[in-house]
């Protein structure tokens, strides 16, 4: 018989079996929600900046940092909460553009820049949100 059923298999191994796919399981839903939203981050660059701009259908949350001269600005870190307060999306290190598919709701999105904190509401749906962040010219020229 070329089948392998759980008779064959001894009960200490069915049991070793079960706890390793618990732990898999605990551990990949652990990721998943650490993490929800699908996204990417760049844009240093005009080449950069085209490439990401060729993707911008692919997600509905399109954000962009840059100081009040336009200069745009690396080095963000974001965190996108939704409606319940829980984080679905948390870079320490984005920008100067951040594109993220998220479900269609209501968000909270933080941006810090060398201490400089700023928040923004969005209501993001199927089409692409755009959201940007503006700092002072003299805090890019301090980084």
């Amino acid at each position: 018989m070329n089948s392998c059923t759980n008779r064959y298999i001894s009960k200490p191994a069915r049991t070793m079996q079960a706890a390793a796919l618990t732990v898999a399981l605990t551990l990949s839903s652990a990721l998943a929600s650490a993490q929800e939203a699908e996204y990417i981050t760049g844009g240093v660059g005009a080449e950069q900046r085209e490439e990401m701009k060729a993707q911008r259908d692919q997600y509905n949350l399109l954000l962009t940092f840059a100081d009040r001269n336009g200069e745009m600005q690396a080095g963000v870190a974001v965190t996108v909460r939704d409606r319940r307060g829980r984080t679905v999306l948390e870079l320490p290190d984005a920008g100067p553009m951040v594109y993220a598919k998220l479900p269609p709701g209501s968000y909270r999105i933080i941006a810090n820049v060398d201490g400089r904190q700023q928040v923004r509401s969005a209501n993001v749906g199927h089409g692409p949100r755009e959201v940007s962040f503006h700092w002072a010219a003299e805090m890019a020229s301090a980084r």
